[in-house]
């Protein structure tokens, strides 16, 4: 009898058992549910943070933009000798920013800084009458470019003249009976191109010719001196795989050219109906030598005007092409087609969150003629052309350590390399 009270039934101990077992799957199920509340809340702690770090690059890149605007209205064209850590790694809060340069392949020009729109070939070139140009001229000039073909100068200049005539110039050329025969058939524009990437739809440009073969070095690269890679033969020349987006514009505007130095008279001014300025000239002292050499100088003559520039900083006038070149009729062959001032300046922005989780890059064009109050005339985000920097300096941000050890300029500690 008394074992009867002391130990409990069959069936109490079974019900015992059952609440435990319900028990701990309770506490299971609970702790699973809690572990995926902890996953979820992590994830959206992690895109809630991605989600500032944006805004905060997206914060930094406006910023960069004002601060173009602050040191053109400060220095106007003088802004093309200022030294490169006026432009590299700049803070903004907790951000950075650094206005990034073509890579030109020319140790004597700066990695970073703005770029001057007349260093670059205008588009536009046989439709200004700045110039004068006549179709033949431009033809030899668009002939210049790196891995141009006889076909393509006359189509641009078909693209852009006010007829439907096609050119006498070289081989090919296009208008209408070309473009609507396509298979999504368009009407040529017989007027001005309004962007860079316009001339995708001239008969002949490729995606490769415009931007190259995606072979160029980044910043890190070039701060490094790596030179170009080849893919296969496409690449043999390095020029071609830039390809020709950062050696032609369609903003390039210059003041009219005074006293002869230039040549020429003022012509059409930008958008506004500006007076005094005049489209198409090449700034030679800010031009990249595969820009200059499509003036049609020889080699040579263009390595006397590079290596004279050196000496001529923020020159306002022509004449020490004269001199460098020593001979009078190599300068009036090209002194209807040259300047030495600017009023269009361009800005590759690439801006970054404090923690290194998001960056934000835009190219914007500025316009200076109102030297007081110059004006963004063109903008576009350009973030999804990649990090162009050492990976390295996301890393560092990352891990709370700043730009610490990191080169800011060319003439700095090297950066790794990495190409595009």
């Amino acid at each position: 009898m008394v074992d009867q009270f002391r130990r409990p039934s069959l069936r109490v101990r079974a019900r015992r058992g059952t609440i435990l077992i319900v028990t701990m799957l309770v506490v299971f199920a609970l702790a699973a549910a809690v572990l995926a509340m902890s996953r979820s809340m992590r994830v959206e702690m992690m895109a809630s943070a991605n989600s500032a770090a944006a805004v905060q690059a997206s914060a930094v890149e406006r910023g960069a933009e004002q601060y173009v605007l602050g040191i053109l209205a400060e220095n106007g064209s003088d802004v093309m000798t200022m030294t490169e850590d006026n432009f590299a790694g700049i803070q903004v809060g907790d951000g950075y920013f650094w206005l990034l340069r073509p890579n030109y392949d020319d140790n004597t020009l700066p990695i970073y800084g703005l770029v001057d729109e007349c260093s670059k070939l205008d588009l536009n070139i046989s439709r200004s009458g700045a110039t004068g140009m006549s179709e033949a001229r431009a033809y030899n000039i668009l002939l210049n470019l790196p891995g141009m073909t006889e076909d393509i100068p006359p189509a641009i200049i078909d693209w852009i003249d006010a007829d439907d005539d096609m050119s006498n110039q070289g081989t090919g050329g296009a208008e209408s009976q070309y473009y609507l025969t396509l298979p999504e058939p368009y009407s040529p524009k017989n007027d001005r191109f309004e962007s860079v990437e316009e001339l995708l739809m001239v008969r002949g440009v490729t995606r490769q010719m415009l931007y190259g073969d995606g072979t160029i070095p980044t910043v890190a690269a070039m701060a490094q001196n790596v030179p170009v890679q080849t893919m296969g033969n496409v690449s043999s020349d390095a020029e071609l795989s830039r390809g020709w987006f950062d050696l032609v514009t369609v903003y390039a505007l210059s003041p009219a050219a005074t006293g002869g130095a230039a040549g020429g008279g003022g012509g059409g001014g930008a958008g506004g109906g500006a007076t005094a300025a005049q489209r198409c000239r090449i700034n030679v002292n800010t031009a990249p030598r595969s820009v200059l050499l499509c003036l049609g100088l020889a080699s040579a003559d263009v390595d006397k005007i590079v290596a004279a520039r050196e000496s001529n900083v923020g020159a306002t006038s022509t004449a020490w092409v004269r001199t460098a070149l020593a001979d009078n009729a190599k300068f009036a062959q090209i002194q209807n087609y040259i300047t030495a001032q600017s009023y269009r300046y361009s800005a590759d922005i690439l801006a970054v969150s404090g923690n290194g989780r998001a960056f934000k890059r835009a190219r914007i064009v500025v316009d200076i003629q109102n030297a007081t109050a110059p004006q963004i005339i063109y903008r576009r985000d350009t973030t999804d052309h990649g990090w162009p920097l050492d990976p390295q300096v996301l890393a560092q941000l990352r891990s709370g350590q700043g730009l610490n050890g990191v080169a800011l300029s060319s003439s700095g500690p090297s950066m790794s390399s990495g190409v595009k």
